[in-house]
């Protein structure tokens, strides 16, 4: 596998760490984030890796999905 050079993994870094608001004292969370990131995207030929999308939820916690009623034949 293709380890990210430091300048990359610092640019990804500071994307980061303005995509979270500049907080303070997360230098380290943002370095090891980037070079995760980016050594997933090596694994992944190139392309970033896609986030999932979580079900939407309903106030008592379940996914809203229905099962089928039984009908009267």
């Amino acid at each position: 596998m293709i380890q990210p050079d430091e300048n990359q993994i610092a640019s990804r870094s500071y994307l980061i760490w303005e995509k979270e608001g500049r907080p303070d004292g997360r230098a380290l969370d943002h370095w090891l984030q980037a070079k995760f990131e980016l050594e997933a995207e090596a694994a992944n030929g190139g392309k970033p890796k896609r986030a999932r999308a979580a079900a939407p939820r309903k106030p008592n916690g379940t996914t809203g999905t229905r099962k089928a009623k039984a009908r009267p034949v």
